[in-house]
């Protein structure tokens, strides 16, 4: 349990972090910094209430305890996916911010995808053609990167002060990150473009073409695949 509210402290420092830097270096609003709130509020109490209730279940040990625990238990073994479910709570790793209500959640629904990352923690995405393997290691020097996620294998840098690599302009979409890379942006101090095929996949990641990952890994914004 202490290990959960690490995990949550450590988030909390890492999500007030990159956004203070943002707006000292003159680099976003100060509006930025009202977001902390309205995002690890609500994480700080659900792991409240979920660290009540491992203690209510593995900590009191009344016969009635006893039998709840070995009726739960039975349940984890027979149903995986609340095993997995239990997992992302405990590692704080299912972590995401969803748009107020009224909010644009973001461009998930353009092209045919039907749903939005925007909020979601990304994954460690397998990047073929890219500075670095995966995506983590792009995000270490605190940009925003820009994925665009074309086709091809010999894909380099889109957007400001990115070198567009052999190939890369002539790529389905590759236009369209490159002026998105500039429209958020405005320069490559804040954000890193590139263009590369994943060589893994995850959940709700197919027809991404491109996606806007914050200095914390949680998606800011994402386009569908067109499907015309």
């Amino acid at each position: 349990m202490g290990g959960q509210g690490l995990n949550v402290g450590l988030q909390d420092a890492f999500n007030l972090g990159w956004k203070l830097a943002a707006v000292c270096q003159g680099r976003a609003p100060e509006g930025l910094l009202d977001t902390y709130h309205a995002e690890r509020h609500p994480v700080g109490a659900a792991l409240l209430e979920n660290t009540q209730a491992q203690t209510v279940l593995g900590a009191t040990y009344t016969a009635d305890a006893r039998a709840l625990r070995s009726v739960f238990g039975r349940l984890l073994a027979a149903h995986p996916a609340v095993n997995r479910q239990f997992a992302g709570e405990l590692s704080a790793l299912d972590v995401a911010y969803r748009p107020a209500a009224g909010e644009e959640a973001g461009a998930g629904g353009q092209g045919g995808g039907g749903h939005s990352l925007a909020g979601t923690r990304a994954p460690d995405l397998g990047l073929d053609g890219a500075p670095e393997p995966s995506l983590y290691p792009l995000l270490t020097d605190g940009r925003f990167v820009l994925l665009h996620l074309g086709p091809g294998g010999d894909a380099g840098h889109l957007g400001p002060g990115g070198d567009a690599g052999r190939g890369t302009a002539d790529r389905p979409g590759a236009a369209d990150a490159r002026t998105a890379a500039e429209a958020i942006a405005g320069s490559p101090d804040r954000i890193r473009a590139v263009t590369a095929r994943p060589t893994t996949t995850h959940d709700g990641w197919a027809g991404r073409s491109t996606v806007l990952v914050r200095p914390d890994g949680h998606v800011a914004w994402d386009a569908a695949l067109s499907s015309t």
